[in-house]
């Protein structure tokens, strides 16, 4: 998480040298080089390392989700059946 909110800030940096030179007398070519490398840094880390977390995130949810649901499956098993039990004690009775 810290090395993607790292490139996060050089990918802003980028962003914002390139817009300043952009705005300069002959600074295109620099603007250019900036975007160039704020591009890449997105493509090549940045959106593959927010690509990992969110699977990560996925996975922790899901496993999370089903052991919920497992739990509550069992339980309501073992309500059904304590119900069943309490009707035959009292039909019995």
């Amino acid at each position: 998480m810290e090395s993607l909110t790292d490139g996060f800030a050089e990918y802003q940096e980028l962003i914002g040298r390139a817009l300043e030179n952009d705005g300069h007398h002959g600074g295109k070519d620099a603007a250019l080089v900036d975007y160039r490398r704020a591009t890449d840094l997105l493509r090549q880390q940045l959106l593959p390392a927010a690509l990992a977390l969110v699977s990560s995130n996925d996975e922790a949810f899901d496993a999370r989700y089903s052991a919920a649901r497992n739990a509550l499956s069992a339980r309501l098993t073992a309500v059904v059946v304590l119900s069943v039990l309490l009707l035959a004690v009292l039909g019995a009775l």
